[in-house]
This record gives C-alpha cells, structure tokens and sequence, in this order.
C-alpha cells in the first residue's frame, strides 16, 4: 500500500460489519460457490470502506525484492492431496511465541506461496511448476527481536527458509518482481456511529 496520509499508518481502527449473505453448508458447496462467496463479501468490504472512509484507490505494479518459491535440489516433498469436501481448500495459521505452524488440505501452491509471503515479509511467487492439489504442513521459529528474551527451544527452532527446503523440499530465492500495489487516492477519518 502507497500514498494516503500519515495518519492512515499510525491509527488502528475497529470495524464491525454483518454480511447480508449467510453462510451455507461448506461440505455441500464447490470450491466456485465458495469464491463467489467470497468475491460477494470483498465486495461489501470494499463498498463499506469506500462510504465511511471516503475511501479510493487503485491497483498497480512495482517492481520489488520478492522471494521466488522453487523446488529444492531433493525434490519437492509434497504430496497430492485426497482431501474432499469441506476440507478442501483449507489453509490455517497458527502461532505461540516464537514458534508458528502453517498447514492446508488440498491447496495449490499459489495459496502455499501466499501463506509464506507473511512470515517473510515480502511477496513469494510460485516459479515451482507444480499444478496440482496438496496438504501440507510447516512448522519453524521466528526470530526474536535483538535483545530480547527467548525460551531455549525456541532459539533453537529452523527458520522460515530452513523449515520450506527441509519439510517442504521447497526454497524461498531472492529475486525482483512486480508486485501488487495499492495506491491510496483519497481517505477521510470516518465519524462514529
């Protein structure tokens, strides 16, 4: 995100909002019922924001440091996925501390790629040419802040690289590449309620 003012970085803000649209079965919807859900709730996001904030924007692209997801020199060791139903698609992050686990049924590796470009901090392009479905499982250490205390089994945790080539049979490489940005137009403080 660029442009905007000053105080849209250093202000956090609450925002409740319902859905008109009510959640089906997941078990009994397919993967397209599922995004058209939620390409209907992004767009009432989008339309919420743009009447309380006085918000505008528009997309571009930058060209940034990006980690590009490979297949390490072992081979990837991943697996096809069997999941079905309600499982399908899933993805879940998790954390205590230092230590965070990342894990998902029967998802691409765009999704995975996806997952990943949080814990390190910048976009994770798929260049590994794989297409299929599949579960995974990731566990690994983020790194404290300098000086700050640590549990010892959490200093001695495999980061976020170590843990994508030794779990994953994948690697995060360093490149350039474009990246999404969105560019703040207009936004206003919004009066309360």
């Amino acid at each position: 995100m660029a442009g905007g003012p000053d105080w849209m970085r250093t202000q956090d803000w609450e925002i409740r909002a319902k859905s008109d649209t009510a959640d089906p079965d997941f078990a009994q919807v397919s993967d397209a019922e599922r995004q058209a859900l939620w390409d209907k709730r992004m767009q009432q996001l989008q339309s919420m924001l743009a009447d309380r904030f006085q918000f505008k924007c528009h997309m571009t692209e930058k060209e940034m440091p990006v980690y590009e997801l490979v297949i390490a020199k072992g081979g990837s060791k991943l697996k096809e996925s069997t999941a079905e139903g309600a499982n399908r698609g899933y993805v879940s992050l998790e954390g205590h501390g230092l230590s965070q686990h990342a894990g998902g049924k029967a998802v691409g590796l765009d999704r995975i790629a996806l997952v990943l470009s949080g814990p390190t901090g910048r976009m994770v392009l798929d260049k590994t040419g794989l297409t299929g479905s599949y579960d995974f499982s990731l566990d690994w250490t983020n790194q404290a802040p300098a000086g700050a205390e640590t549990a010892p089994e959490a200093s001695s945790g495999a980061s976020i690289f170590t843990a994508v080539e030794e779990q994953l049979g994948l690697k995060l490489q360093p490149a350039k590449g474009p990246v999404p940005v969105m560019m703040v137009d207009q936004v206003e403080k919004p009066t309360e309620n």
